[in-house]
């Protein structure tokens, strides 16, 4: 028979710069769909090998419904994406309240509690935890998210994985947080007994809600990718 018409490197890029513009910005979207369109189109021309690549493309597009299926695709990877994100993030905020690593968390509310205890105005300590979450958010923002788990673009590319794991809500977050702690710090105030465990349970909550959300589940995130598109990381 005929040997079968395969797609160039060329044609290859073409068609990333195709998704590119189809409203398809993201690259590790990009790969997969650049999978989907190589493979359709090799199949078209095992039946027409004579069709133009354009017009090839234009078919495989029409079948994948065109602009509007690609845009589709691209908002079933991100919302994939933010459900993975989220279920790691609860699953490693669970595993902070269950034996061995409650106790870290244990520690924590209990250091909270006698902080509460010991000092005549927890003003003092809103306006600490307060402090920490600002610089933490600061911290995340311009060092650690940048040397840690941006990934280094090749040329113009950028990332799905990135936007998701920066989700610029996190330094909204943290300004929030840091809201209704400054909110409670505006009072002179010395909490009773059950007040003084409820406060100390809430903050290293929210403690371990951050850290997870900001520090570790971004790290976890940044491996995956990484073994998914091993090309694309800088050593």
């Amino acid at each position: 028979g005929m040997r079968e018409r395969k797609l160039t490197e060329e044609q290859i890029d073409d068609l990333y710069r195709f998704c590119y513009f189809s409203l398809v910005p993201y690259y590790d979207v990009q790969v997969e769909l650049v999978d989907h369109l190589a493979s359709a189109i090799e199949d078209l021309w095992k039946t027409k090998p004579e069709t133009p690549f354009e017009e090839a493309v234009h078919i495989v597009q029409e079948q994948f419904g065109g602009e509007l299926g690609f845009y589709n695709i691209r908002k079933q990877k991100e919302k994939a994406m933010k459900r993975k994100y989220r279920k790691l993030l609860l699953h490693m905020v669970a595993e902070l309240y269950k034996v061995p690593k409650i106790m870290i968390t244990l520690v924590l509310s209990i250091g909270l509690y006698l902080a509460l205890k010991s000092t005549p105005n927890d003003q003092w300590l809103f306006i600490a935890a307060t402090a920490l979450f600002i610089g933490a958010s600061f911290f995340h923002r311009f060092y650690f998210f940048p040397r840690h788990i941006r990934i280094e673009k090749p040329e113009k590319h950028y990332f799905l994985f990135d936007d998701v794991a920066n989700r610029g809500v996190h330094l909204k977050t943290g300004i929030i947080f840091s809201g209704a702690l400054l909110n409670l710090s505006t009072h002179h105030c010395n909490f009773s007994q059950t007040r003084s465990i409820i406060m100390a349970a809430s903050i290293s909550f929210l403690i371990v809600l951050f850290y997870c959300d900001y520090f570790f589940i971004p790290g976890k995130m940044r491996e995956h990718f990484q073994d998914q598109f091993p090309q694309l990381i800088k050593a």
